[in-house]
């Protein structure tokens, strides 16, 4: 992991398709704060069925706007925050799914701005996550969240929508309840057209 953290100059990346993944475990911080990275080609058909940790992996890539991991297995996924943390102009998401057995969630899609929509049809109840701080947070471009599938009792949810402003309606199920939480600060500050 870390193997191209920091590739500051890089505008893309090629030849990742040469790359044998299927023994791989850790993906923590993969392409982390490559800010000038505009694509990244070639990881579309990676093995990543073993990889538990997904941490940060695309956090700081500041200009990157869309990620297609539509063939990737995150059935074996445990640690997934952060992973699209300041990923500024990201515009699609695709593939991504969250398996029940992920313990941490928090600035997931952080400062997404140009984000729209977010696929959770195939995730998981994330009953396993107690930190959802700053989840969505800043996220201008999305107008629903569908958390329909969610059985959660976090302990953390500071800032999970915060100035999400363009927010307006957030499903959850009848068994949603978060009254355990022992944190909520601006959960939804600035959420102000947030109807139910």
């Amino acid at each position: 992991y870390h193997c191209f953290k920091n590739f500051n100059a890089a505008t893309s990346i090629t030849g990742l398709e040469l790359v044998d993944t299927s023994e791989a475990v850790f993906f923590q911080s993969l392409f982390e704060h490559c800010v000038n990275l505009l694509t990244v080609s070639g990881l579309e058909n990676w093995d990543t069925s073993k990889v538990k940790d997904f941490q940060t992996i695309f956090s700081q890539c500041t200009k990157l706007k869309t990620v297609d991991l539509r063939n990737w297995d995150f059935s074996s996924a445990e640690r997934m925050r952060a992973m699209f943390n300041l990923c500024y102009v990201l515009e699609s998401v695709q593939g991504v799914y969250v398996p029940s057995a992920v313990i941490n969630f928090d600035y997931m899609f952080n400062c997404c701005h140009a984000l729209t929509e977010i696929d959770m049809t195939n995730w998981g109840d994330m009953h396993l996550v107690t930190n959802f701080a700053n989840a969505f947070a800043y996220c201008d471009g999305l107008t629903t969240i569908d958390l329909s599938n969610w059985n959660i009792n976090p302990s953390n949810l500071d800032n999970m929508f915060n100035n999400c402003n363009n927010l307006e309606t957030i499903y959850v199920n009848y068994d949603w309840d978060v009254s355990g939480a022992s944190s909520s600060t601006n959960m939804f500050n600035g959420c102000t057209k947030l109807i139910g």
